[in-house]
């Protein structure tokens, strides 16, 4: 078992995120981007009626900025993971490693990245049939007919609200895993399978630490997501700034992306623990 516990390794981590600030700059980059990107889709708008030239360009202009949304995303967990990597090894870290990361492990987080959404699709899908399955008996006729009803039932805002639990559950234990399976890859420069083997063999080993780490991620997660929904929540409809993007989604983005930083030490330094505690027992 890792010796340190989670309060010792969040500590850890805390102090290494407030001794390199810089930290949060990619996650900064990625709350610009996920701003803007509502207001930018939101001067598309696309005729009801015909398929004119001009419907085609607006489509294109949509899915363009949707793709330069992931690619940002993307980069910026390049830039994260490198940026942790060196706290970790090193105890501090610099802008220029951002871009080093991006060029050294590009094709390898991205191979562990294409893991990481293989098994998150599998798991929504399986979500989705559940949640279908659960909800069509309440609002389809003998006849065969859905019927949604026109305003929310207390069944249809449980429903609701248990698939927002369930998701916000399911992409917390998934990021989880992600953090844990990228540490190898960083610290150790192992490849794509060795990472995802390594990955695991950390969860397992490191027990209840991993899993309070799921939790304070958990809790974390569910706040953001209270935030954004507390509108609803009361019966008040707040106005969107433009397009999509509400002030207490914007909160919520912000919480999100402050303790992104956190999430990359917490699980990198799990996974050097338990390196070093492995190099310990072998060379011993």
């Amino acid at each position: 078992m890792i010796k340190a516990g989670l309060f010792e390794t969040a500590r850890r981590s805390l102090n290494g995120y407030k001794a390199n600030p810089i930290l949060f700059m990619p996650p900064l980059v990625a709350l610009i981007v996920s701003i803007l990107t509502p207001v930018i889709l939101s001067r598309v708008v696309v005729p009801r009626e015909g398929f004119p030239t001009i419907t085609l360009s607006l489509l294109m202009t949509g899915f363009g900025v949707l793709f330069l949304l992931s690619v940002v995303s993307f980069l910026v967990i390049l830039g994260q993971a490198n940026m942790s990597g060196k706290v970790i090894a090193e105890g501090k870290t610099r802008l220029a490693d951002w871009g080093i990361g991006i060029r050294k492990y590009f094709f390898r987080v991205l191979g562990i990245g294409i893991v990481f959404l293989g098994i998150v699709f599998v798991l929504f899908m399986i979500v989705m049939v559940a949640y279908a399955l659960t909800i069509l008996p309440k609002i389809i006729t003998p006849e065969g007919v859905i019927t949604p009803p026109i305003t929310p039932t207390p069944q249809t805002a449980y429903m609701d609200w248990t698939m927002t639990l369930i998701t916000a559950l399911i992409m917390t234990v998934a990021q989880s895993f992600f953090y844990i399976w990228l540490a190898p890859a960083i610290l150790d420069d192992k490849g794509i399978g060795t990472s995802l083997d390594l990955g695991l063999k950390t969860i397992r080993k490191s027990g209840r630490v991993f899993v309070g780490f799921i939790v304070l991620f958990l809790i974390v997660s569910a706040i953001a997501t209270l935030v954004n929904s507390f509108p609803a929540i009361i019966g008040v409809t707040v106005p969107p700034l433009v397009g999509s993007l509400t002030p207490t989604s914007i909160i919520s983005q912000i919480i999100e992306k402050i303790f992104s930083p956190l999430w990359f030490l917490i699980a990198f330094t799990i996974c050097h623990q338990h390196s070093v505690q492995t190099a310990e027992i072998t060379s011993g």
